[in-house]
């Protein structure tokens, strides 16, 4: 196991709730236990009864629960297929003292983030200057990110998953637009996938996440460690990018 760094770790990337997979410790109080192990300071999160099945009760429950622990900060899950509903979500909880963004997962949606339906939940959701998390498991996600990054350039994207086992696509698809960044949770650790993007993009656009509770966050800080950089470029990809980002005091 590698050890905790001497700063606490910013994650970009979790999840509370249970999904249709083995790991069944999904409550906040888990994630609470695990990202304290892991020496991760501020976790942001979105709700996996939102993604999964139903947006608003889903995103209520994780907004009502927020407000007892204070390492969290949560996104309000919107789905393109729900334009109305989603931006009556951001009015709901845009105001939210521990809100940080939005999530968008158009796999589960069927709604890619460059949908013309997703266009007034976005021009709704740029008014609030927060990150926008868009789960991008292919080259095909990546190229439809980048259309949207470009037809908004207001607005900072995270890349989550990173293109997944099409990281290089998704990289070069997206490495021109200064308002997209990267997280590289998987559960494909793939050696030199975070190297390719230091030298494609630079260190100030990569981001630590670690999709949990779906997975253990020493998984992905596994995968970090083993990343060919020096200390400083890890302290800026496992806090100091993501507290400017979110504007984290």
């Amino acid at each position: 196991m590698t050890d905790r760094k001497p700063y606490g770790i910013v994650d970009v990337h979790g999840h509370i709730g249970l999904w249709p997979y083995p790991p069944q410790n999904h409550s906040f109080s888990d994630a609470d236990e695990m990202a304290a192990d892991a020496g991760i300071e501020i976790c942001v999160v979105s709700s996996a009864k939102a993604i999964l099945y139903n947006m608003q009760e889903g995103n209520r429950e994780l907004f009502d629960e927020l407000p007892d622990y204070p390492r969290f900060r949560g996104y309000v899950y919107v789905n393109g297929s729900y334009p109305e509903a989603s931006v009556s979500e951001l009015e709901n909880y845009g105001r939210h003292p521990q809100f940080a963004g939005l999530k968008l997962h158009g796999a589960y949606a069927g709604k890619l983030v460059d949908s013309e339906d997703i266009a007034p939940v976005l021009d709704a959701f740029g008014d609030l200057r927060a990150p926008a998390l868009v789960h991008t498991y292919s080259a095909t996600e990546a190229r439809a990110l980048a259309r949207a990054a470009d037809q908004f350039p207001g607005i900072n994207f995270i890349m989550a998953h990173a293109g997944g086992i099409e990281y290089v696509e998704a990289i070069e698809a997206t490495r021109h637009l200064p308002n997209v960044y990267y997280d590289f949770c998987s559960t494909w650790a793939l050696r030199g996938k975070v190297e390719f993007a230091l030298q494609q993009v630079g260190t100030e656009r990569i981001l630590f996440g670690s999709d949990l509770t779906l997975l253990n966050p020493w998984f992905a800080l596994g995968m970090m460690e083993s990343v060919q950089a020096d200390e400083d470029v890890k302290r800026k990809i496992l806090r100091e990018n993501a507290m400017r980002l979110f504007a984290i005091a």
